[in-house]
């Protein structure tokens, strides 16, 4: 994947993380009492990824060529983190 593609994916996926994070606000009153702490703890640390995440986006505009593997690499264990973070988050609401 060529680096303007991998810049589209990104972007098409924190476009994605907003909803993502929409749709856990919308279940959080499904959430046991016990575990509501932890829930909105956790939801806070997603916003703050994906901040995280929309900033590594940015600064990827501009990053010499020889730092580009090192840029993407960062964003991709940045993204994978956050999935892990949405689907332990997940797992609190009740269905």
């Amino acid at each position: 994947m060529n680096r303007i593609e991998f810049k589209m994916r990104a972007k098409q996926k924190i476009d994605e993380l907003f909803v993502k994070i929409g749709e856990l606000e919308d279940e959080k009153d499904r959430v046991s009492e016990s575990a509501k702490k932890e829930f909105n703890l956790r939801l806070e640390q997603l916003k703050s990824q994906k901040s995280e995440l929309e900033k590594q986006l940015e600064e990827m505009e501009s990053v010499a060529d020889d730092k580009w593997k090192e840029a993407k690499d960062v964003f991709s264990k940045s993204a994978d983190s956050f999935n892990e973070g949405f689907q332990h988050l997940s797992k609190l609401i009740k269905f």
